[in-house]
């Protein structure tokens, strides 16, 4: 039974990183989720201490951003339709990674705050919606049926390791450099997550079923 489970393990990392499409976006997903933490857990302790925001127009704030991602998952189909899925992926994921640059940068008034700050969140929402559905819809349609349970499991395993990874890197960044600095740290590493998907064939793929055979040389 263990060596079962292990050799299922090692497939399922196999086939994540023998796919170069695969391994682009496992990598994407998890540079992404370590940097966004980052500056989420700096963002929360900033608003609340050196701007002052109160809890509730922080949770408004966040909230924005959920409410762009729900925007950016409905609109993820037609913008595919019209641009093709990779450049769609690839666009979005810049819009997502750059509006956090904003957040260090945020003063004046209170109303004025924290509708800079509820921009940057709504437009990392809309960019991050289109994304995840376009990140799964491939991931689906490139990995064989019963390797599914597999691959998700190795690229979950990465994506969402890096969740409590980023906070804690957040969290020590803030005691030593301070928290402006550190969302600025966060927003630059963020920035450059994009690129992991621009250089691969992600930039190629047009409609889901096209890396069914344009990417099988690499899952050898």
């Amino acid at each position: 039974m263990r060596r079962d489970l292990l050799a299922e393990i090692g497939e399922g990392v196999r086939i994540t990183f023998s796919n170069a499409i695969l391994r682009a976006m496992a990598l994407n997903a998890g540079a992404f989720n370590l940097f966004d933490q980052l500056i989420y857990t700096a963002f929360l302790l900033y608003a609340v201490g050196p701007l002052g925001l109160p809890p509730g127009l922080v949770g408004a704030v966040i909230g924005a951003g959920a409410i762009g991602g729900f925007l950016g998952a409905l609109g993820a189909g037609p913008l595919a339709r019209r641009i093709g899925m990779g450049p769609a992926m690839i666009a979005m994921s810049f819009v997502a990674c750059s509006t956090a640059i904003a957040i260090p940068f945020a003063g004046g008034s209170q109303p004025i705050v924290a509708l800079v700050l509820g921009g940057a969140f709504f437009v990392q929402g809309v960019g991050v919606g289109v994304t995840n559905v376009h990140f799964v819809s491939l991931r689906q349609a490139i990995t064989p049926a019963h390797l599914l349970g597999r691959m998700n499991a190795s690229y979950r395993t990465i994506s969402y390791g890096a969740i409590p990874l980023g906070a804690l890197i957040g969290g020590v960044l803030g005691q030593i450099v301070g928290l402006r600095s550190a969302l600025l740290l966060g927003a630059a590493g963020l920035l450059v997550t994009p690129f992991l998907v621009l250089f691969s064939p992600v930039r190629s793929v047009r409609d889901p079923a096209e890396p069914v055979a344009t990417t099988r040389d690499h899952d050898a």
